[in-house]
Formats: C-alpha cells, structure tokens, sequence
C-alpha cells in the first residue's frame, strides 16, 4: 500500500470507496474512513497525534491532486482522487437504496441541516438520523451531549467534517492517558 509520510494510502478505484462502506453495513461493523489531501499530510509529518490518529484509520483515500503528485514523485500510483463532494451521493444513494442512516456532523451553524435537507430532496427514502453543526466546545459537558445525541440516534453512518485535525484526533481521550 503506497505511504507518504508515514501514512498508508488505500488505492481505491473508482466505485471501490462505496463497495467498501456497503461491505462495512452489510456486515454490521464500525470503520473509520479518513481521507488525506496535501494539507492534512503536511500536518500529520508535523504532528504525531495526528499521524497516529490516521494510522489508526481502517481507510485513508486520496483526496487532492498533491497527494497524486507525491506518490508520482515517489513512484507509487494512485487512482483518480476522490472528495467527499465526490463520492457523497453514491453513498446516499446507496443508504437510500438500503435504508442504512446517515448522521451529518459539522460545519458551521446550519451547514449539515442544509446538507441533510438537500440529500433528502435529492433521496427522498434516505434516513437521516440527525444533522448538527460543528460548533461546539469539545473540551466540556457539550462535547458529551452532542456525542450522546449522536449515538441515541443509531446512526449506521456518521459523516464527520470539522477540519483537520479536529475531525481525526480525539484530543480530550489523550489528556486523559
């Protein structure tokens, strides 16, 4: 599996990202799916947690051109790139078809309601378990809550955008180690 800067790149190629989460629902198990684009990887070779966190992930695709550069340079080869923006509506798509939930996390105040309401329009079966913003203090009682909210809402897909690293390392679970 191809690596840069420590970090293990799936290869996915095209549809391979879907038929990937489909195996996870089928199967009932918990994954995480991270990506990775220049930024985050500049970030990761300067920050430990933060590479760590991504070596943890059970996936890690490419999302960015420089990724696909990198690898080149590094002789590697890489599929096309995908983004979230991508490859969200397969999985909608999918969720719909299946009846699998989704839960969307992030952004600012009414960024995943808007996101929600609109993949609803788009899929008009698609279960959506809940859709919160992501502000919120994560070092305090409502980190808790908004966990808590999440995990009454049985979500089979938590769809997760709050930057880098927020979005990838737990913070609050290393202080306590």
């Amino acid at each position: 599996m191809p690596k840069i800067f420590n970090v293990s790149i799936y290869p996915f190629q095209e549809n391979e990202l879907i038929e990937y989460c489909e195996g996870v629902l089928l199967h009932d198990n918990q994954r995480k799916i991270m990506y990775v684009n220049i930024h985050v990887l500049n970030m990761a070779y300067k920050d430990v947690i933060l590479q760590n966190s991504l070596q943890s992930a059970d996936r890690i695709y490419c999302d960015g051109e420089g990724v696909r550069l990198g690898a080149k340079i590094l002789r590697e080869k890489f599929p096309i790139r995908t983004t979230g923006a991508d490859w969200i509506y397969d999985l909608c798509e999918l969720c719909q078809k299946k009846k699998y939930s989704i839960y969307f996390l992030g952004g600012k105040p009414s960024v995943a309601l808007n996101a929600a309401k609109i993949m609803r329009q788009l899929y008009p079966d698609l279960i959506i378990a809940g859709a919160a913003d992501g502000y919120f203090n994560t070092e305090s009682e409502e980190n808790e809550q908004r966990i808590k909210l999440i995990n009454d809402s049985k979500a089979d897909i938590l769809l997760v955008g709050l930057g880098t690293p927020l979005q990838e390392v737990d913070y609050s679970e290393l202080s306590k180690n």
